[in-house]
């Protein structure tokens, strides 16, 4: 009879070290997964922030378009233009419809045209 105990007691001691190699293997993993959570809730809360960022830029943007949807041709020329870009699209548009230039306009080209660029060295 105390063959088969120790017999027993021999098998469940095997047992009992496995099971506890088997603990510590386990633990050692627990922690890594601990650490990679803790990386992950981190890199989480880095990516809602930026998430959150371009989610106002998106509404600030749409806010925008919007009110330049709502704009007259006029509204929108005099808040986004310069005065030399609206009055250079204006002749553009002009000339695409076929409009001449006026007078003083003509006039304005060919002195512009006639310019020529010297330097001291040219005399």
């Amino acid at each position: 009879m105390q063959n088969i105990q120790n017999i027993r007691i021999d098998e469940l001691y095997d047992e009992v070290l496995h099971l506890r190699e088997a603990n510590e293997e386990l633990q050692v993993r627990n922690e890594f997964l601990e650490k990679c959570v803790k990386a992950l809730k981190l890199n989480l809360s880095k990516t809602t922030l930026e998430r959150n960022h371009f989610c106002n830029k998106a509404n600030q943007y749409s806010k925008e378009l919007s009110g330049i949807k709502s704009m007259s041709m006029f509204e929108f020329g005099n808040t986004y233009c310069s005065s030399e870009s609206l009055e250079a699209d204006g002749h553009a548009f002009a000339r695409s419809l076929g409009i001449g230039m006026t007078h003083d306009e003509v006039k304005l080209e060919e002195a512009e045209n006639a310019y020529i660029p010297y330097t001291a060295e040219d005399f």
